[in-house]
């Protein structure tokens, strides 16, 4: 515990009917009388109680948040900084700066890495394009309608097959 901590700790401890000298006490925790005063009294905070003050979200906002953030990554639509300001924003009504972002990040560097983004390889880029798109669509349709297929007989499977459930 730190001496100005330990001097209020002391301050409190002592019986209500005897006083205790700032003076004394601050010399005995070799501490500034002052500090040691006004801490006291409460006209002035630490600064990691300040800290915690002053943020714009709170602790449990910011946590949502990171979730926010790792499901919207996880779903491969990794926000961008502008973002994260305009989520602080809409969630405080306050205007969130640039330095706010990089104060998140750092207090989050654990939970959020950043990365920079990689473009498309250069098959999948020629692939997505508007022609490629229409010429699937037309194609499926001629198939739905050549086999009278009803959406009912219509499902999506990916790659990695499926699992059947045992037990």
């Amino acid at each position: 515990m730190d001496p100005i901590n330990a001097a209020i700790e002391f301050l409190e401890s002592q019986p209500s009917g005897a006083q205790s000298s700032y003076t004394k006490v601050a010399a005995q925790f070799n501490i500034d009388r002052r500090t040691l005063s006004r801490r006291h009294q409460r006209q002035c905070t630490d600064y990691a109680t300040k800290s915690i003050n002053q943020r714009l979200l709170s602790q449990q906002q910011e946590l949502d948040l990171v979730t926010h953030i790792r499901r919207l990554t996880k779903e491969g639509c990794p926000p961008a900084r502008r973002m994260l300001r305009n989520y602080c924003t809409s969630i405080t009504g306050k205007p969130a700066s640039e330095s706010w972002v990089t104060r998140f990040l750092h207090r989050h560097k654990e939970e959020l890495k950043p990365h920079r983004s990689k473009g498309k390889d250069r098959t999948r880029h020629k692939a997505d394009s508007i022609p490629k798109y229409e010429s699937y669509f037309r194609y499926l349709h001629g198939k739905i309608g050549k086999y009278h297929l009803r959406p009912s007989d219509i499902y999506n499977m990916d790659e990695k097959g499926f699992h059947l459930r045992q037990g």
